[in-house]
């Protein structure tokens, strides 16, 4: 694990104290760098989390395969903890046996106040992707704070932000925040907002864009896309032809949480993005809705 470059300079506001979630492989190293990263530039406290899955059967055939598992995840967390001190950053470490990772997660950002989640993304297959998916997506749709998934290669330079609106009252925070990232990254944005074949959702995604773009008066560079088609494709599909390296969405949008559940745009994107995402939900709103 390579130390990096320990900045400070906080892109994003009120953030006190994160939380790194892990399984600390090696698809884990993006997340881990952002945290510390993140952590440092913001003079935040990092908690870093891995949750080893109880399965009393397991433990009873093969308790010293069991046993080398846990050693090895400790040892991963401190060596975690390690590359945060030799930034500066206060570091906490919490490993935890469990049988329901995102309980004990909300369980944990609600005590210790988190402000900001970091997870890994995981590029699983069938069955598996489906199963870690769900497990990112349930963490997502009862958090009270944001959420920054990062794919392993990826890395938030501030260079380009794209921030996706749909209208809604979370999107609007979204657009806030990536706003305020893109004013202290000096970051150029882009602002879209996806159509579909009808007039009136034209004019609705314009509308929505004009918004955004009064509130990003003060950055030199802003561009703005309507696309059709559907709303993941066209976000993912503009972040890579753009080279963007963060991608700014509301927690979801007017349907509620049962949509987000069963596969919103906002999973999709989180799915299918090769940069970092990051998920805000309206901050004045810290009780879990019902879609």
């Amino acid at each position: 694990m390579e130390d990096m470059e320990c900045v400070p300079v906080c892109p994003m506001s009120d953030i006190k104290r994160v939380l790194l979630l892990t399984d600390c492989s090696e698809c884990s190293e993006g997340a881990i760098s952002e945290a510390v990263k993140l952590s440092s530039r913001c003079e935040a406290r990092l908690y870093a989390m891995a949750e080893l899955s109880s399965n009393p059967d397991y433990e009873m055939i093969s308790p010293q395969d069991f046993q080398e598992m846990e050693r090895q995840t400790a040892a991963r967390l401190d060596s975690i903890k390690k590359m945060a001190q030799r930034c500066g950053v206060a570091c906490e470490v919490i490993l935890f046996r469990g049988e329901s990772p995102y309980n004990d997660v909300v369980q944990q950002v609600t005590r210790l106040d988190i402000d900001l989640i970091v997870i890994e993304r995981h590029e699983y297959k069938g069955f598996i992707r489906w199963l870690m998916r769900g497990v990112v997506v349930n963490i997502i749709g009862v958090a009270p704070c944001r959420v920054l998934v990062v794919p392993k290669e990826a890395r938030v330079e501030g260079k380009k932000v794209l921030i996706a609106t749909d209208g809604s009252r979370h999107s609007m925070a979204a657009a806030a925040e990536g706003i305020g990232i893109a004013k202290r990254f000096g970051s150029s944005i882009i602002v879209l907002s996806c159509v579909g074949n009808s007039g009136d959702e034209l004019s609705k995604a314009k509308s929505n864009i004009d918004i955004v773009c009064k509130m990003a008066e003060g950055i030199s560079s802003v561009e703005t896309l309507t696309p059709e088609g559907r709303p993941y494709e066209t976000i993912v599909e503009a972040a890579s032809s753009k080279g963007v390296d963060l991608i700014v969405i509301g927690s979801y949008g007017k349907t509620g949480i049962k949509e987000l559940l069963m596969g919103s745009t906002t999973e999709k994107v989180i799915s299918h993005a090769a940069c970092a995402v990051l998920v805000v939900r309206d901050r004045r709103q810290k009780k879990v809705e019902q879609g």
